[in-house]
């Protein structure tokens, strides 16, 4: 259960240093599996990352007026699995399953390579990050392997790493033995530690409460925890200390977590009654408002809410696109197109919005209008957030390759 949990899309963030995208909210296992008869699928999508610092938003502007520029397939390499966009501004990468390939915008193919890892990759000052179990490992722009290596303590699996405050931050898989001893049990925790340069622990969370993925604050100030039963831990990350922490109204899980642009307290919850709600609180623990998601056709949620710099909110949910105002009203809701597992937003620094849904990006501008729609062929999906390079090109990863949209 803790796993199929995992497996959704994460809010991890990082300075604006680099783009890699979904969610995932984090390829850890590549596949979707029904939920008995309901209508809730179970998808894993990737962690946000890089330039999606607050969970789908990213510096900077589309020029693009909706036509394909190019088209770059990857060939012995296709897959319906999630995968995840990496940049550093002139060297790109593809990251899925077990093969991370770096290409460039001519387009060509510069080199592959193969490894199997629970760790979306992500490149952090030029580095590429990527474990193997529960070490970390980094390697340059050849795919050589540098030093900076350092182990988790108890991880079977990392499901990412990010530095932060001169330590490293790190979610993972970590296994527990339960019960009278000569009679252990095995139990899965997912939960994340903060490590110093040498692997050892400055804080780790070893409790069974089912936390949700932990995020930090843009100033990488504060990390931020929310547990099943309503606590919010705030961690100094130079430190490892618990900062201060306060209640919220248990929800049981907290399927989703993510910061505003403003470092408000964006969730997921249950309801009670089987429906689940958007709620939005200030760190010091007030609700701001709750807005009340319908229950018909629920899905896993593909991606965190994302933030826009005037305040907005947008959210995926179902077949629609929520645009909620500042103050939690829905201003509108656009529809996708249905039965789709990979729907995703990404909000630009000028408060217009890209989304894809199946085979279809959109772009929307910060009134609320349709820029372009522009539709790939019929076989394709898009499986990963739409990103756009320095120049307001937008890349696009599918299960064929990767489109450019100009």
């Amino acid at each position: 259960m803790i796993r199929n949990l995992a497996q959704t899309i994460y809010g991890g963030i990082t300075k604006p240093t680099c783009i890699c995208l979904v969610s995932c909210f984090m390829f850890f296992m590549y596949s979707v599996s029904g939920a008995g008869q309901s209508k809730e699928s179970h998808v894993s999508y990737p962690m946000l990352f890089g330039n999606y610092q607050l969970n789908g938003f990213m510096n900077g502007r589309c020029l693009a007026k909706g036509e394909i520029d190019w088209f770059l397939p990857f060939k012995n390499h296709r897959g319906s699995g999630p995968r995840v966009l990496l940049s550093d501004g002139d060297n790109w990468y593809l990251h899925f399953s077990s093969l991370l390939l770096r290409f460039n915008l001519k387009p060509e193919i510069v080199w592959t390579q193969k490894y199997r890892s629970y760790m979306d990759a992500m490149i952090i000052d030029g580095y590429i990050y990527h474990s193997n179990g529960s070490t970390v490992y980094m390697l340059n722009q050849n795919k050589e392997q540098v030093d900076g290596s350092f182990f988790v303590p108890n991880a079977d699996q990392i499901l990412f790493v990010m530095p932060v405050s001169g330590n490293h931050f790190v979610q993972t898989f970590m296994r527990f033995e339960q019960g009278m001893p000569g009679d252990p049990v095995d139990d899965d925790i997912w939960s994340f530690s903060l490590i110093d340069d040498n692997g050892n622990p400055l804080f780790t969370e070893e409790t069974t409460d089912n936390y949700s993925p932990a995020v930090v604050t843009e100033d990488h100030s504060t990390i931020i925890a929310v547990s099943g039963d309503g606590q919010v831990l705030k961690i100094d990350p130079t430190t490892g200390k618990e900062k201060s922490s306060f209640e919220i109204e248990n929800r049981g899980s907290w399927p989703s977590v993510s910061l505003s642009l403003k470092n408000e307290l964006m969730l997921i919850g249950n309801t009670g009654s089987g429906e689940k709600s958007l709620i939005k609180y200030s760190l010091d623990g007030t609700i701001l408002w709750e807005f009340f998601l319908p229950a018909a056709d629920l899905r896993s949620f593909v991606q965190p809410p994302a933030s826009a710099p005037d305040g907005r909110t947008y959210f995926i949910h179902a077949d629609s696109l929520f645009r909620f105002t500042e103050n939690g009203e829905m201003e509108r809701a656009y529809s996708l197109p249905p039965d789709n597992n990979f729907q995703f937003v990404t909000v630009l620094s000028d408060n217009s919005v890209l989304v894809t849904s199946k085979n279809m990006l959109t772009h929307i501008d910060s009134s609320g209008d349709y820029l372009f729609t522009l539709n790939l062929e019929d076989d394709e999906q898009i499986t990963a957030p739409p990103v756009v390079d320095k120049d307001g090109g937008v890349l696009l990863a599918t299960v064929n390759g990767v489109y450019r949209v100009k």
